[in-house]
């Protein structure tokens, strides 16, 4: 039964299950926790009658894996939220539970190999048969084959991962395998079986366009080539392979030197570009997580909690390159340091030799040849040079531990083949009623554990992920849906599921069609929950920012200033997030509107010198000069941003510059504008009614009736507005 349950757990990169948040994510998550939580009682069972099943604790890479996730345990509950730590959240999935349900496939695997190593064997040719499936699938839909689910990341594949990157880590270490049964095969067939394997998870590799797992396959294999001509036998297999190596890093080094010169647009291109938006906000990432490291270097912050370090340490200058709330460092290795301390880092490391040396022995007890060891090695390289650029998920950690139990598994034959005598075995008879208690025990907790932190967790995503959707066709079942998620028991992800409720709440408090209570009833609702969400973690400043930002537009509607309550709010998210730009520029505004206009100003400078490549926040405060009366200086701001690029959202972005140019009779540089955003596909019919008016006071009145006509033809809400416009044109 457990060699069942661990067949099934293959299966879990293929699950996505529309109806939940994150559904690329989440339905993996639960759905292979619940596969090992229904095997725990079976592999129970095993340890109490077989002895044989249990761990070697005299292995010291069974002994890294346990210790890493007892470390991750500890800090835990010592870091800065415990509840993430636990449990993750529904985006990513992750937290020391998560790590358990990883740990126990390890060990299921390990039991599953001294019990049976040939149903054990068939694991891994499995998961080579899943991986490949998986390849040749992306290959087909890159070629132009509809997906089976919607793939959000085309032409980049990501198959069913919903991220690209996820592709690269789940695919490495199965295509090693392949390459290695490709070699142990006997028979020609099975030999192109598995090499055709290794090459489709190869090319899905690249069609993903992850840059990590190429840079780690060019790294990896150069490696392995350097220890092959060092130990091949040869003179004149070192001497080619030597010959072939030089030639394999001269081509790689070309591509990356040059890759400017390749097609602009490609996958090739982006593969071998390290210079691009990506690469330069990882580096400054990285910085950042340095930065916590030194802080939390003995305990960390805890698991999952890095977004500590990211707000606290935030470097402004990445929003030019990229502007997102990082929760990641987007570099594994850096994380386990920040988030688990020195120590959980020194386990984590100790895994990656201990893989090594667990094949390098089989090596030397002659259980694996030369190209054979170089090759297992190479992926265990490689799959951690590509964790320096990308960090964990399900599918791949599954792939990880069952190929770290792989190199478990050949450090146990090394073991056997090594030994002077053969191991003596007991005669002993099992003991059957212990086994048979442990089983039942086991299973009422599995039980509950499967109905607690799963089926629970997966009705307030399904909840949430309801409330989302029919915030814009039904209100009131929005509400009913939101309310019942932020409600249902062991919800671990309440921030979220309430900062979807307040972003909903939003949505509906600027839809003119939503009546004004229902709206303001669902605002009530969502700030409700987001003070829950606050009050159990107070450390994250984006739901206080959403708060705050709740409560301002509730005041808005209503019709009241601002009240202290929602600014408490905003400088609790400022003095979390110090150097982030959001809540500042929130504050700036409820500043400015309060009547602090000069205060407000200051305020959006002080953001500007901490990000002054951020034209977004330099043509804001160009607006709010021009609303504080400073017309001279919000004139010459906002062509100062133009001249370096800004891309305006919508035409009504521009509206307040037009006024300008309209009232100092510029009608050149009105009109300019507005073809500009005409050409950018930026104007609605709002937007061309103005560009009429501009038109005519500039004196082109051709202009402005031919776009008179084009409304009076397709914009009902405009014919009369056009007609008498165009009598006025004398048109």
């Amino acid at each position: 039964m457990l060699g069942s349950f661990l067949f099934l757990a293959l299966l879990t990169p293929f699950m996505v299950y529309k109806d939940l948040l994150f559904p690329f994510v989440t339905s993996k998550a639960f759905y292979l926790r619940i596969v090992v939580e229904l095997a725990l009682p079976f592999y129970v069972y095993l340890l109490v009658v077989r002895p044989q099943a249990r761990p070697d604790l005299k292995n010291p890479l069974n002994l890294a894996i346990m210790a890493f996730w007892a470390i991750n345990l500890v800090t835990s509950f010592t870091g800065v939220n415990v509840v993430k730590s636990m449990w993750g959240n529904f985006e990513r999935m992750g937290g020391t539970y998560y790590l358990l349900h990883m740990t126990l496939v390890y060990f299921y695997l390990l039991a599953l190999s001294k019990l049976s190593p040939n149903v054990f064997s068939y694991f891994l040719k499995a998961a080579v048969w899943v991986a490949g499936v998986l390849g040749v699938y992306g290959i087909f839909t890159a070629l132009g084959m509809p997906p089976l689910v919607t793939d959000p990341s085309l032409p980049r594949i990501s198959i069913f991962f919903g991220n690209p990157i996820y592709v690269g880590s789940f695919m490495i270490l199965p295509m090693f395998l392949a390459a290695f049964f490709a070699l142990q095969s006997t028979s020609t067939g099975g030999k192109v079986f598995y090499w055709f394997m290794a090459v489709a998870e190869l090319a899905a590799i690249y069609l993903s366009g992850t840059r990590g797992a190429v840079v780690g396959l060019v790294i990896g294999l150069f490696m392995a080539g350097v220890v092959y001509v060092a130990f091949v036998g040869s003179n004149r297999l070192r001497l080619w392979s030597g010959i072939g190596l030089a030639l394999f890093m001269l081509t790689a080094g070309l591509l990356f030197t040059y890759h400017k010169d390749l097609p602009q647009g490609t996958t090739l291109h982006r593969v071998f570009n390290l210079q691009d938006n990506n690469t330069e906000s990882r580096l400054i990432q990285w910085g950042t997580a340095l930065k916590g490291a030194r802080e939390f270097w003995l305990l960390g912050t805890g698991p999952e909690n890095y977004y500590f370090v990211a707000n606290k340490y935030h470097n402004p200058e990445i929003t030019k390159y990229d502007p997102s709330w990082f929760d990641k460092p987007h570099n594994f290795l850096l994380e386990v340091l920040v988030t688990t301390g020195i120590f959980g880092f020194a386990a984590y490391v100790a895994i990656f030799f201990l893989s090594i040396y667990g094949i390098y022995r089989a090596f030397k007890a002659e259980y694996l040849g030369l190209v054979e060891f170089l090759l297992l090695a190479a992926g265990i390289v490689v799959y951690q040079i590509q964790n320096l650029f990308v960090f964990d998920n399900v599918s791949g950690s599954l792939m990880f531990f069952a190929y770290t139990a792989f190199c478990a598994f050949l450090w146990q034959q090394s073991n056997e083949l090594s030994a002077q005598k053969p191991v003596q075995k007991k005669n002993s008879l099992p003991n059957l009623e212990a086994g048979w208690a442990a089983l039942g025990i086991s299973a009422l907790v599995a039980v509950y554990a499967v109905y607690a932190s799963n089926v629970l967790p997966m009705q307030a995503a399904s909840g949430v992920n309801y409330g989302y959707a029919y915030a814009s066709v039904d209100p009131k079942k929005s509400l009913d849906f939101f309310e019942s998620a932020v409600n249902t028991p062991f919800n671990f992800d309440l921030g979220e599921s309430a900062a979807r409720f307040g972003e909903s709440a939003l949505g509906m408090a600027y839809n003119q069609s939503v009546p004004k209570d229902v709206a303001l009833n669902m605002i009530d609702k969502s700030i409700e929950a987001l003070k829950a969400a606050v009050a159990a973690v107070n450390n994250n400043p984006i739901y206080y920012q959403r708060l705050a930002n709740l409560i301002l537009v509730r005041d808005s509607i209503m019709g009241k200033p601002f009240s202290q309550e929602g600014q408490d709010y905003l400088n609790r998210a400022i003095e979390l997030a110090p150097r982030r730009t959001e809540a500042r520029m929130l504050k700036a505004q409820v500043l400015f509107l309060g009547g602090r206009k000069d205060d407000g100003l200051e305020l959006l400078r002080q953001v500007i010198q901490d990000a002054p490549s951020n034209l977004d926040i330099q043509w804001q405060y160009a607006n709010m000069l021009r609303q504080a009366g400073k017309t001279d200086a919000a004139l010459k701001v906002a062509e100062d941003v133009l001249s370096q690029g800004y891309n305006f959202r919508s035409w009504k972005d521009a509206a307040w510059l037009v006024d300008i140019y309209r009232q100092n009779k510029q009608f050149d540089k009105a009109v300019s504008l507005f073809e500009e955003l005409r050409d950018k596909k930026l104007l609605d019919a709002d937007g061309y009614w103005a560009m009429a008016q501009v038109y005519a006071e500039a004196g082109n009145k051709t202009a402005a009736a031919d776009i008179a006509r084009q409304l009076l033809a397709n914009e009902p809400k405009y014919k009369v507005k056009a007609q008498e416009f165009l009598q006025k044109l004398g048109q």
